[in-house]
This record gives C-alpha cells, sequence and structure tokens, in this order.
C-alpha cells in the first residue's frame, strides 16, 4: 500500500484521505450511470467526463472518488 500511496499525486492523495475519513468507502464504482455509493443517478455531462477517465471525479452528492469498471 504505500508503494502505491507514493505513486499518487499529492492532491490526489490528498482527496482521498479526505473523503476517507468522512466516509467509510471512499472510492465507488458507477453502475447505470449512478453512484454506487448514494445511488445519485449523475448528471448525463459529468457522466460522460467520468466514463473519459481523464481526470479524478467526485460524486457531487456524496463526494466519493468514482471510478468506471470496464468489463471484458
Amino acid at each position: 500500500r504505500q508503494a502505491k500511496v507514493a505513486e499518487l499525486k499529492e492532491d490526489i492523495l490528498s482527496n482521498y484521505l479526505r473523503v476517507r475519513s468522512k466516509m467509510n468507502v471512499a472510492v465507488v464504482e458507477t453502475h447505470h450511470g449512478k453512484c454506487t455509493g448514494c445511488e445519485m443517478t449523475l448528471p448525463s455531462q459529468f457522466y460522460n467526463e467520468v466514463q473519459k477517465g481523464q481526470d479524478v471525479y467526485n460524486c457531487p452528492n456524496c463526494h466519493r472518488i468514482l471510478i468506471i469498471v470496464l468489463k471484458d
């Protein structure tokens, strides 16, 4: 874990630690346009940006970090 933490940019690590201090789970998947942490339907354009994976995005409702899991 420490090796992976060392690879993270400082702002991303700070974001993760902030969310983790408030939530039991800090990183959640999106599924069918929803945050699986709070079940909020994400705005369409926002969800499209999350799918591109070019940045780190937080759910606008619960603030958890959102990821897309690509299934083969």
